[in-house]
């Protein structure tokens, strides 16, 4: 299972075509806006895998494509008020 790439089609779904940061499909069975995501993972203890890593390398990737797109800027190169922006997006 490919938690990153779930959880970004999730997030980024866009379901009300509103918010022209996000480019999801419009599913009807994900959110309307990245805020309104409620996510709920499980896995088998046996299984070696480090969700957390997962969860974050996927919102690392939606905040540097809303940071390229609208501070022509990569997170790291953000003002503290950018990010502020930023991290309210996603």
């Amino acid at each position: 299972m490919d938690v990153e790439k779930l959880l970004k089609t999730v997030v980024d779904n866009n379901g009300i075509d509103k918010y022209d940061y996000c480019d999801g499909e419009q599913s009807s069975s994900s959110s309307d806006h990245p805020k309104d995501d409620g996510i709920s993972l499980s896995h088998d203890a046996l299984i070696k895998y480090n969700l957390q890593d997962e969860i974050t390398k996927a919102y690392y990737d939606l905040r540097l494509f809303y940071s390229k797109l609208n501070f022509n800027k990569t997170p790291d190169q953000l003002t503290k008020d950018e990010l502020k922006v930023v991290k309210k997006a996603h």
